[in-house]
């Protein structure tokens, strides 16, 4: 075999991804006003509670791919939906868990440090966004346990409180 063996890939012409840019922007807005109400339905309901999917049962939410760092450390991102009020407002959420796993040479085993930040769902990626609607449903249910076990937990109190 002789001569040019490299592959040809077609290329695309630029103009091309104009009308996709034009209707992934359409529906990048569409998925915000989605949120936007839900953000407004669930605050005008006042529940005043926040509420987290479970990370282990929870794994649409595209996570950061494992990445070595160090011979002997690695970290791990998992993004996970909730409700939670953040910047003043009680909105969907993600709350990031970043897991550091690092070797102990003193110990002579492996430890897991976690760190966590949060963020208004609206100022996700977009990949992240749509997963997350995704799990909608899952929330709004978490958001019901959590409500009656407050009120649960205040009629405990209340009685303990009557009967001193």
């Amino acid at each position: 075999m002789g001569g040019n063996a490299q592959k040809e890939f077609p290329l695309v012409n630029l103009s091309e991804l104009t009308p996709l840019a034009k209707e992934l922007n359409q529906t990048t807005d569409e998925i915000n006003g989605i949120i936007s109400t839900v953000n407004e339905k669930l605050a005008a309901l006042n529940l005043g509670v926040d509420a987290w999917l479970d990370p282990s049962t929870t794994s649409k939410i595209p996570a950061a791919d494992m990445t070595v760092t160090h011979l002997h450390r690695s970290t791990a991102s998992r993004p996970v939906l909730g409700y939670a009020k953040l910047e003043d407002a009680w909105q969907l959420a993600i709350k990031e868990e970043k897991i550091i796993y690092q070797w102990n040479d003193d110990a002579r085993e492996e430890e897991e440090v976690s760190e966590e930040s949060y963020r208004p769902l609206l100022k996700a990626s977009r990949d992240v966004r749509l997963r997350a609607l995704e799990q909608l449903p899952q929330l709004l249910d978490a958001l019901k346990r959590e409500g009656e076990r407050v009120i649960k937990t205040i009629a405990r109190a209340r009685e303990a409180a009557k009967a001193l």
